[in-house]
């Protein structure tokens, strides 16, 4: 494989530059290399104002003399003459933006060519990234076109660039945006483990919903492990998280559904409490990329299809309910096939029953499966069939009442706060208060 990389080095670079790599490394470092060459008496004056300035802590000059070692890839000076009227003078009157960017052209550690020419990216000292690309016989950092290389300093090795870097070009894609958030560090080692990094570096586009590391810290114990030590498990698991194509959050809004790279749907839930995916909440729409568009999720999201029990056990608002199923021995019933259509007592709801009624309920399952049912439609009544109809049988038996006062719509006596949450094996929409079975 190496021989394959010189070879082609040679082809890109010509023997000659080549040569150099070979060489054992000057006594000079990668500032006395800048400084002895007049091809770089431009960056040398921008370097020098950014110290004159004091806006780099140490200075850059101290940095580059520093053990390293460093990458420089530096724009000669012809670069800097061709950069659009103004530009320069604006830089040079402006230390910290030419900060930013001579920071840009530099990468801690060192890149010989024939790393270079393996292509990928590399962070600077800015902390973005740069790219590296060949096409037709010459090689790239983003689009700067290189036009010499290993010119070996004692604390690294500089390459002359056609043109200056700019840190808005830097490359930003999905892998990209989660690399530099340390909030998806578990995300991006997922995706690694996982064998997608390249695929999610693509052209794409792609939707990533991407879950933080608490969503990830929030899975039941032993499960991110399990996840780990199975790639083709957890592969399967992050690719349900893509959407083929850039789906901005305006487009999310208007589906019921979108299927997912792995295969199956996802459910879309957009609700007065905020938008779903089946059951995690989106805590951050529309981060733009250079391949699609990242939404972030408070939850992981599991391939196996959502049902009104996952959704209820997922969100913090139904704790008593989800206990309550279980005390009932209902968790089966209502993750079975149905569909029903639930209406869903949140925890506030269960709080506002009269002193000991609850503990009651839960010393009695018998009663509390009577009352948990009374909430249950055999069927999916949306709210628009809700609004249509006087009432609807429940699977306990007697009906419940639709009505409405002002722009509230009434269950019995009880006001429906959120509608319409679609899922696998029905629909569920969340109501303020526990409604009562008739003679209980």
């Amino acid at each position: 494989m190496k021989r394959r990389v010189l070879s082609f080095a040679t082809a890109v670079f010509g023997a000659t530059a080549l040569s150099a790599s070979v060489h054992a490394q000057s006594t000079l470092d990668v500032v006395d290399t800048l400084v002895g060459d007049p091809n770089f008496s431009t960056l040398v004056t921008a370097i020098q104002t950014v110290d004159a300035a004091g806006v780099v802590p140490g200075g850059i000059v101290n940095t580059l003399k520093g053990p390293g070692p460093f990458t420089v890839f530096a724009p000669d000076n012809a670069a800097f003459a061709a950069l659009p009227d103004g530009v320069l003078p604006s830089l040079l009157a402006d230390p910290d933006a030419l900060a930013n960017v001579l920071l840009y052209h530099v990468l801690p550690g060192q890149f010989a060519s024939t790393e270079v020419l393996l292509g990928g990216k590399e962070a600077t000292l800015q902390g973005g990234k740069v790219a590296f690309s060949t096409n037709r016989g010459n090689a790239f950092v983003n689009s700067s076109k290189i036009l010499a290389v290993d010119n070996f300093a004692s604390n690294g090795v500089v390459h002359t660039i056609a043109s200056v870097l700019s840190p808005a070009d830097a490359p930003n894609t999905i892998v990209d945006a989660l690399d530099g958030n340390p909030s998806f560090s578990i995300l991006s080692a997922a995706i690694d483990i996982a064998g997608l990094r390249a695929t999610l570096d693509g052209p794409g586009p792609f939707t990533l919903l991407a879950p933080t590391n608490s969503a990830f810290l929030a899975l039941p114990q032993g499960v991110l492990r399990s996840l780990v030590n199975d790639p083709a498990a957890l592969a399967n698991v992050l690719t349900y998280h893509v959407i083929p194509g850039a789906v901005p959050a305006s487009t999310v809004v208007t589906l019921a559904s979108a299927a997912t790279v792995q295969g199956n749907s996802i459910f879309i839930n957009p609700t007065p409490f905020g938008l779903y995916l089946d059951q995690a909440s989106v805590l951050q729409t529309d981060v733009l990329v250079d391949n699609g568009v990242i939404h972030v999720i408070d939850g992981v999201l599991d391939p196996k299809p959502t049902t009104l029990v996952d959704f209820v056990a997922a969100n913090p608002s139904f704790t008593t309910l989800t206990t309550a199923v279980g005390v009932a021995g209902l968790g089966n019933t209502l993750a079975g096939a149905g569909p029903f259509t639930l209406f869903a007592p949140t925890n506030r709801a269960f709080d506002r029953l009269p002193a000991g009624v609850l503990d009651g309920l839960i010393n009695d399952p018998a009663a509390l499966s009577d009352v948990l049912l009374y909430h249950v439609v055999a069927g999916k009544l949306l709210a628009s069939d809700v609004l249509a109809l006087p009432g609807s049988a429940t699977v306990l038996g007697p009906a419940i009442s639709f009505s409405q006062s002002g722009n509230a719509v009434l269950i019995n006596q009880s006001t429906l706060l959120a509608f319409d949450i679609e899922l696998a094996n029905g629909v569920l929409h969340v109501i303020d208060g526990v409604l009562v079975p008739p003679g209980s």
